[in-house]
């Protein structure tokens, strides 16, 4: 895989705004040096409730890798 793509990739994440996201009850630990992973089934939420956690953090503390997009 091209280093660039990846620097642009995590570049344009670092600058993307999450406009739009519904406020879930759901909390969940984080724990430091530890992966979060949200599991459950289709078009229930998972993606904008990490867009709700994710938003919660500065940017460089967070890579929310959408290997979809990459390949």
């Amino acid at each position: 895989m091209d280093k660039e793509l990846i620097k642009d990739y995590i570049a344009s994440f670092q600058l993307r705004k999450f406009e739009n996201i519904i406020e879930r009850e759901l909390k969940i630990k984080i724990i430091k040096d530890k992966a979060a992973t949200i599991i459950g089934p289709r078009r229930c939420g998972k993606t904008f409730f990490i867009f709700q956690q994710i938003s919660r953090f500065k940017r460089d503390e967070i890579l929310y890798p959408n290997l979809k997009s990459l390949f």
